[in-house]
């Protein structure tokens, strides 16, 4: 990960120091009751999709994709035909866009250009919250490891981070199917914990169609998301002292206490909900729809995530033949019920075939059984 020089602590502490730390917190900020109520807008990765879910007044929170690029002046830059949707309208950070030049920017891989620095983006948000309109917050989703401390930097220079919720996420370990992860997950942790010690964590697996645990695995009952994975990730988590130890009781994250920490904790970590106080940090494990079904065949998959801290949720994500609310406020999901976020999407042919899976894994052994027979029918 780039090293870059540190921010004043002081200064890093306050500026990314936030009231939705916590899970109740980050509801009560946004007046909702249940993490299934969150609406998200989904790789918001140019000024014309940001406008969208600015404008529309019903995105809760902004989930954008970060890597190092270049920043695209217009339309012919980006290869497009028709001039951009959306001119830059706010005049902001242009100092801090260079041409030619590598920055943290908006876009999803193999895309390397977007009309969308994050510069330009955390200050365009800054500016809509403090209009005072609906608030928005913003989930930052890394695809390129060099591009962490850049951004957090960013978001401590432009006031981003003191007020609204902030979710840092990266795929950090192996999943099922995925392949080798770009991020080292105790390095990425300690990096979001030295930076934004109090934004909310979202880190989870790389997943794929390959593998043991990955379609392949369907066939024969251990497709999805295994023991082994869990295990990674509560030894990382630990290890970058951001979950206890096991059977240690949960309680405050393991902040380094300073003078200022204190204060600043004090203030803004937790939200009180009916005189009650949860001062556990929000942390969220992003995990595939398709396979988290699958993994449910096992009911106590998901169970040490959850029990390993109040703030310990889920975030289902991907595609869906049914609805994500329905999917997580029943069966095996429903032991979890108000430490589930859904962001799902509607599915695509890849998603209707692993949602009947169990109806195909039929198929093709009736079909291992009649073909056989068949062929020895008709050569008798």
């Amino acid at each position: 990960m780039e090293k870059e020089p540190l921010l004043d602590g002081q200064t890093r502490q306050l500026a990314c120091l936030g009231k939705q730390a916590t899970l109740t917190g980050f509801l009560a900020r946004f007046g909702l009751k249940s993490p299934l109520d969150v609406v998200w807008s989904h790789a918001t990765n140019s000024q014309s999709l940001l406008k969208i879910a600015l404008e529309g007044g019903r995105v809760h929170m902004i989930e954008v994709d970060i890597l190092m690029g270049r920043y695209a002046l217009d339309a012919s830059d980006l290869g497009l035909d028709t001039p951009s949707v959306v001119s830059h309208q706010i005049n902001v950070v242009s100092h801090l866009t260079l041409p030619n030049v590598d920055e943290p920017i908006l876009a999803h891989p193999p895309e390397l250009r977007s009309d969308l620095t994050f510069a330009h983006f955390a200050q365009i948000i800054r500016e809509h919250n403090a209009k005072g309109g609906n608030l928005v917050g913003i989930k930052l989703d890394f695809k390129d490891p060099a591009a962490v401390i850049p951004v957090l930097n960013v978001l401590s220079a432009v006031g981003v981070g003191k007020d609204i919720p902030i979710w840092v996420n990266a795929d950090i370990w192996q999943g099922p199917g995925g392949g080798i992860p770009k991020f080292k997950p105790v390095e990425f942790l300690e990096a979001c914990r030295k930076y934004c010690p109090l934004a909310s964590l979202s880190v989870g697996w790389t997943t794929g169609p390959g593998g043991l645990h990955g379609i392949p695995g369907t066939f024969v009952g251990v497709g999805g998301y295994h023991p082994k994975h869990i295990n990674a990730a509560l030894r990382d988590l630990r290890a970058a002292g951001i979950l206890p130890e096991e059977g240690v009781r949960p309680g405050r994250p393991a902040i380094p206490v300073t003078r200022e920490t204190r204060e600043t904790r004090d203030t803004h970590e937790t939200h009180e909900i009916g005189g009650s106080i949860n001062d556990t940090v929000l942390i969220t494990f992003p995990v595939s729809v398709i396979y988290t079904r699958l993994s449910l065949r096992r009911n106590d998959t998901f169970d040490r995530l959850i029990n390993a801290s109040e703030g310990c949720t889920l975030t289902l994500w991907g595609e869906d033949t049914v609805s994500g609310f329905r999917n997580a406020e029943s069966g095996a999901m429903g032991k979890y019920t108000g430490k589930i976020f859904v962001d799902t999407k509607p599915p695509k042919f890849a998603g209707i075939l692993l949602e009947h899976i169990v109806v195909l894994n039929g198929l093709v052994f009736a079909a291992l059984l009649i073909v056989p027979i068949v062929l020895l029918v008709t050569h008798m």
